[in-house]
């Protein structure tokens, strides 16, 4: 691996792992290999990384949008039709069949999973950065961003603030527990 500054890693059905670097480089380990093989370079930041299935697995970039490929795919795919902020932070897919895109000034963006055409969710409620996603036992899906965290109910449609008791209005990171605190 060239670069090892990596900002999202993966794992992968058949056991490999693909990375993505601060430089762009996606880089994937052979089935039970240690050994790094790079797979594409995007020249831009690789800042999330979604596996849906080994043969469809999505990286999101700083800059050039979010790409679609596969673990013995030769080409990545640009699937960036109707994103409107192309510095996308965090990609995230619940149990809802939906793809969701955290975008840096845009808020949330949602695709269909079998039709990727992204289209801005929540009325605007979250026009900020989006940084992490995470979705309770029961569906409900909740962002966290520059600004708080949110709550959507109904696939990202429509997005409540919770900002009770936050101390930092920042939220990097989401955690859920077994019974959906």
């Amino acid at each position: 691996m060239e670069d090892t500054a990596i900002y999202a890693l993966a794992y992968l059905p058949s056991g490999a792992l693909v990375a993505g670097s601060a430089r762009g480089d996606l880089s994937i380990t052979g089935d039970g290999s240690p050994l790094w093989t790079r797979k594409f370079s995007f020249a831009r930041p690789v800042t999330s990384l979604l596996v849906v299935s080994s043969e469809e697995i999505y990286a999101a970039t700083w800059s050039a949008g979010v790409y679609r490929f596969s673990q013995q795919g030769a080409t990545a795919e640009a699937v960036n039709a109707g994103l409107q902020d192309l510095y996308v932070n965090v990609l995230h897919s619940g149990a809802s069949g939906y793809l969701f895109a955290g975008t840096r000034t845009s808020g949330v963006f949602r695709s269909d999973l079998d039709n990727i055409f992204w289209q801005n969710t929540g009325g605007g409620s979250i026009s900020r950065e989006v940084i992490a996603f995470r979705t309770s036992q029961y569906g409900e899906l909740f962002a966290g961003t520059g600004t708080g965290v949110y709550l959507s109910t109904d696939t990202g449609l429509h997005w409540t603030k919770l900002d009770v008791g936050i101390g930092s209005q920042e939220v990097r990171a989401l955690a859920i527990s077994d019974n959906a605190t």
